[in-house]
């Protein structure tokens, strides 16, 4: 028979492992709906406002002028659904 602290040694292990396995999922479902879905907030999405600019995150350091010129590209839809972006780009360090 499995003694008293091994059984708790071995249940403390397997959920330790079960949590970051959950985590691990979370955190690729997490990359796969804002980089491979058409939703209103994805980043393919938000590139077919674009027009062949990179977003602020890909850059390190970006004049004033490059932001203007952005916001301008994206027009009034393109900067509503990198507004949302953002927004839910915020909530990645619950995952």
């Amino acid at each position: 028979m499995i003694q008293q602290p091994k059984l708790k040694q071995i249940l403390y292990q397997s959920t330790n492992s079960l949590t970051l396995w959950l985590l691990f999922l979370a955190v690729c479902g997490f990359f796969y709906v804002f980089n491979s879905t058409q939703l209103p907030f994805s980043i393919p999405n938000l590139s077919k406002y674009l027009e062949g600019l990179s977003s602020l995150e890909n850059k390190v350091f970006y004049p004033p002028e490059y932001v203007f010129k952005l916001l301008e590209t994206l027009g009034q839809k393109g900067r509503e659904i990198y507004k949302n972006l953002l927004l839910l780009d915020l909530s990645f360090p619950l995952v």
